[in-house]
């Protein structure tokens, strides 16, 4: 059909077949109609291979590089499905696809172990997984008061972290936990300090 897949060329038939090359592309079952001098001679249908996902690397600004195989080049007809043990799922948000990876943002206020299924046009991949996510702290060199005070630590997927399970230390001086979110935690720090190390 008009703006749909087209088989070039590649070198002349000998009467019994013929040789073209298929863009780049995805999905199930395309109708190719071959054409002899604008005339109709039959059809064909051709698929693209489904999407495969292989192993997970967690980016430094949250979001998660998938690598496998047969991802495509087409975010907008990209669905990210992360699956939960008990078989409930839910959707991430594809931000940028290749053929050999995608990026992708794992869903906010969830639970850090899944496994991750991609679905590009009609085809689905193998079900990855699972994998469990660790916590990343983003800011690398926060702010901390002289005369004692507030550290805001940012990062992400501090999931079911508790003020009675987390410890946070600035050198080996306690830091006093306030508040925990999924991508923020803040401490209060003593006074007087003589020096400061991770």
């Amino acid at each position: 059909g008009s703006g749909g897949l087209v088989c070039n060329p590649l070198k002349d038939g000998d009467g019994l077949l013929f040789t073209c090359v298929l863009g780049p592309g995805f999905g199930s079952s395309h109708t190719m109609n071959v054409y002899y001098n604008l005339i109709p001679i039959g059809s064909f249908t051709v698929s693209y291979n489904p999407p495969y996902l292989g192993t997970s690397e967690q980016e430094k600004d949250g979001t998660i590089k998938m690598n496998g195989k047969d991802l495509g080049e087409s975010v907008k007809d990209s669905i990210m499905t992360v699956v939960y043990s008990d078989g409930n799922t839910v959707n991430g948000t594809v931000i940028k696809s290749s053929h050999t990876s995608l990026i992708f943002r794992y869903p906010i206020g969830n639970r850090n172990t899944a496994s991750y299924i991609f679905q590009l046009g009609d085809q689905k991949s193998n079900k990855a997984g699972p994998f469990t996510l660790k916590p990343i702290i983003e800011n690398t060199d926060p702010a901390v008061p002289c005369g004692g005070g507030v550290v805001t630590i940012n990062g992400h997927y501090f999931f079911n972290y508790t003020k009675d399970t987390t410890t946070i230390t600035i050198g080996k001086v306690p830091c006093n936990i306030s508040s925990i979110s999924e991508t923020t935690i803040e401490c209060v720090i003593v006074p007087n300090l003589r020096s400061l190390s991770p």
